[in-house]
């Protein structure tokens, strides 16, 4: 197991990583065969076969798994097991103790006589545990100085352990298998710190439902311990473990699998294949080193991306094990143990993988001369001053920086905050000026506030994100047909649409991608209705689901101080939204392959009727300048504790609408256009929503005298240009969180003028999500039949089923019926929309 020492410490995100760890920056191999980044050296620490150094101890054969300890002193202990499998007897462990400045003082062993000892742990009491791999293994706990003999501990049990971990957040143990179909066990000590005896648990599955179950004889015989228990999960090749932070990641060698265990609860996740998997060291809480048969240690992120940081190609087939970090983290221990086996040390700075904020790795090649300054940068498309040197905060005086290094040399700059999307560098030789763009790691997403490009999200991809989608219920809508359906003449109500279509799939989202190019579903949530809505597993699995294909899934909280209750959201349901968002964000950024898919949108048109403290009709918005922030404020807070950088969106007042009922639009009757400024000065990454009805369409109040003015499309356009020109100008991102008509067949007419106005408007960078009216009865669904399966029933069919404009047949395979399905509603002008969308740049 490695990584079992003192010193890791988690950084904020992945971007740091992938910039740091980029396979292009490898050098050439070095004496000993590595190939590293040009900032790192390696150096040879044992050799089996020959003596440590001058301590006259000779190193055993097959070094594998190890771990550090802290030594009075500033020195520490290096504790290694030794796996060779064709050697009866020759397993154990050895020990190599390190003065503070990194020379070997003396080695030993600290374990002998045993057989094949691959994985091990380290005990929070400074103790070593190595575990033999044989079908029988037992675990000792050893002195990693040798000063004590080391003792068994049958409690752990005896199988063919792949290696084990200790987790500070329950106390236990978690043991891997290294079986074909091995299980995956936890050890819970009767009493912390006394391994004499303890309760030996196996992952077991009933029903969907995981659980750790007592494994009934702990020795193995004569029955062996993954066959005792019904329902045993099983794992292909269980290999390397570790805990950090709160989280345990794990290794199948068979299916070369890393895997995530939440050590709370029985839950497991995959988290990357990557080839030869063996065993891992946590470095942080969204990355693992990992080792593989090709002699690399790769890192490996959640979502599925692998890089290669440092590699030992000249010994084809070569097997890394046991990395592990020293105390002070400037250099890595990691042991080969076939080929002889042989442990090396990789010093540099290993550090870079602590920052908060993301790195840039600059590799610059100028031809002469060898000295190069840095003399101006451009941070997102705005100069910045700052000084530059290898690990230098932006922010300071600018001071022309000399970098003397042989070229090319590398430069690694910290940028700050959420927003990093691009960064520029300029160098001036001898003999010109060179401009030199570089792609900076970032978030998934990111907001531009500044120069010509206010407004623009970009997405993981660094591609300019317009956002495109419809509108779904996510809850127990009992009063609103947000998915509504024809039964016997009837609209009905549809509680949770996708789970009534056979399931809804991969393929679904396939078809949102091909046929509408949807890119974000915004999940409507009834908290009236569901309650606990941020634990509930329908939720969850769609989200689940549509981020995996990096869809944006956006939920949003209905009916809490919304335009269905006309009232302003009250602390109590500030707190719960809040609650909610917290157990959703937690649950992401633990289980989800592309967390950052999942975007907040934590109150749906906050304040809805006139009449109302926040809404009034006759009064103005700076009567109650603050409530806006007060009630978003605290639900962001919450979700951003665990997904600190996920774009939040929130969406303007009066039913969304962010104007006066039946009123010409004013910039300060907006809680976005007027408030926007402070909410993105709080939150980086901060999205303003405005909804498209009717509102936006009629010119004028209804007339005493019963005269009304119709609703216009032109009206409507150029009310929401007066809209959309007043966020660029405050420097805002903006989109329609909802666009479109009724729930049913016949929409009211000033919802369809409105969406026709925003449709001719067309407007540059501005997103829309469609809320309903795309086919005929249904706002989600086309409708046709009868149902021959249901008589008096309709089919439905979802509008990302729809693959062309023209009315089209569609063949039902449940009853052979074919009918015609058209959009309506301006179902088509939307379509037309999102395939032939307007710049993604205001």
């Amino acid at each position: 197991m490695s990584g079992k020492g003192a010193g890791l410490v988690a950084f904020g995100g992945l971007a740091p990583l992938v910039a740091a760890c980029d396979p292009a920056a490898l050098e050439p191999p070095d004496g000993n065969g590595w190939l590293l980044q040009n900032t790192f050296a390696s150096s040879v620490i044992a050799v089996s076969g020959q003596p440590v150094g001058a301590t006259g101890y000779v190193w055993p054969a097959a070094p594998t798994d190890s771990a550090t300890f802290p030594l009075p002193g500033g020195g520490w202990a290096l504790a290694v097991n030794h796996g060779d499998p064709d050697a009866t007897g020759a397993g154990g462990a050895s020990f190599i103790e390190f003065a503070a400045a990194g020379s070997i003082v003396t080695a030993g062993a600290i374990l002998t006589g045993t057989i094949n000892n691959r994985g091990g742990a380290a005990t929070p009491d400074g103790t070593w545990l190595s575990a033999e791999q044989t079908s029988l293994g037992k675990v000792w706990e050893c002195d990693v100085l040798g000063t004590t003999a080391a003792v068994q501990r049958p409690a752990f049990g005896r199988f063919r352990r792949g290696s084990l971990t200790f987790d500070a957040t329950t106390g236990a143990y978690y043991v891997t298998e290294a079986e074909a179909a091995g299980g995956l066990y936890r050890f819970t000590p009767d009493v912390p710190g006394d391994l004499t005896a303890g309760t030996l648990d196996v992952l077991t599955e009933t029903a969907g439902v995981a659980a750790w179950t007592p494994v009934p004889e702990p020795t193995g015989t004569p029955t062996p311990t993954r066959l005792q228990v019904p329902d045993t999960v099983t794992f292909d090749g269980g290999a390397g473990i570790d805990a950090h932070d709160g989280r345990i990641v794990f290794a199948t060698s068979g299916t070369n699998q890393l895997w995530l265990l939440d050590p709370t609860t029985p839950a497991t996740t995959p988290l990357a294949t990557v080839p030869g998997a063996g065993e891992v060291v946590v470095v942080a809480a969204d990355a693992v080193y990992a080792t593989d048969g090709a002699g690399q240690l790769q890192l490996a992120r959640q979502d599925g991306a692998t890089f290669v940081v440092q590699s030992l190609p000249t010994a084809p087939g070569a097997e890394l094990a046991g990395p592990s970090f020293a105390p002070s983290r400037d250099r890595l221990f990691v042991n080969t143990p076939n080929g002889g086996g042989a442990t090396y040390q990789v010093c540099g700075s290993w550090s870079v993988f602590d920052y908060a904020d993301p790195l840039i790795n600059l590799s610059i090649d100028e031809s002469a001369p060898d000295e190069v300054v840095i003399t101006a940068v451009t941070y997102n498309g705005v100069t910045v001053t700052g000084e530059y040197g290898p690990t230098t905060d932006l922010g300071t005086t600018l001071t022309p920086t000399k970098v003397t290094a042989p070229n090319p040399f590398t430069h690694v700059i910290t940028l700050p905050g959420c927003g990093v999307r691009h960064l520029e560098l300029t160098f001036t030789s001898a003999e010109a000026t060179t401009t030199v763009p570089l792609t900076v790691g970032q978030p998934a997403f990111s907001v531009q506030y500044e120069g010509p490009e206010t407004g623009a999200i970009y997405d993981p991809h660094g591609q300019l994100f317009l956002a495109r989608g419809f509108n779904a219920a996510a809850g127990n809508h009992a009063d609103v047909g947000y998915f509504t359906y024809q039964n016997g003449g009837n609209i009905e109500n549809n509680a949770f649409p996708w789970a009534t279509l056979d399931g809804f799939d991969a393929s679904d989202v396939a078809d949102m991608k091909a046929n509408w190019d949807f890119n974000l579903v915004r999940l409507n949530i009834d908290a009236t209705d569901l309650v606990s809505w941020g634990s509930d597993p329908a939720l969850r699995s769609v989200i689940q689901l549509l981020t995996d294909n990096e869809i944006v899934a956006m939920p949003e909280v209905h009916k809490v101080g919304a335009f269905d209750t006309g009232l302003d959201p009250g602390p109590a349901e500030v707190a719960d939204a809040a609650t909610e968002w917290a157990a959703l964000a937690q649950w992401a950024a633990a289980n989800l392959t592309n967390p950052d898919y999942l975007w907040c949108n934590p109150l749906n048109e906050p304040s809805g009727r006139p009449g109302t403290t926040y809404a009034n009709n006759t009064g103005n918005l700076a009567t109650s300048s603050t409530a806006w922030l007060d009630w978003n404020s605290p639900i962001t807070d919450a979700f951003r504790a665990h997904l600190p950088c996920n774009i939040v969106v929130w969406d303007d007042i009066r039913s969304g609408q962010g104007k006066m009922v039946y009123e010409s639009y004013l910039a300060d009757q907006s809680a976005v256009v007027t408030h926007g400024t402070a909410a993105k000065a709080l939150y980086e990454n901060w999205v303003g929503s405005v909804h498209a009805y009717g509102w936006w369409s009629i010119e004028k109040i209804p007339m005493s005298g019963g005269q009304t003015y119709p609703p216009s499309a032109t009206y409507a356009e150029a009310q929401l240009a007066m809209y959309f020109a007043d966020a660029k100008a405050a420097g805002l991102a903006v989109f329609v969180g909802e666009l479109g008509g009724n729930n049913d067949e016949t929409p009211l007419p000033g919802d369809e003028e409105c969406a026709m106005g925003f449709f001719n408007l067309k407007p540059a960078g501005i997103g829309a999500i469609w809320w309903a009216g795309l086919v005929r009865y249904s706002s989600g669904y086309a409708v046709h039949g009868p149902n021959q399966d249901s008589p008096g029933d309709y089919e439905r069919i979802p509008i990302w089923k729809f693959s062309g404009l023209a009315p089209q047949t569609y063949s039902n395979p449940a009853n052979a019926e074919s009918t015609t399905v058209q959009l309506v509603n301006n179902g088509i002008e939307y379509w037309d929309w999102c395939h032939n969308p307007p710049p993604a740049v205001p």
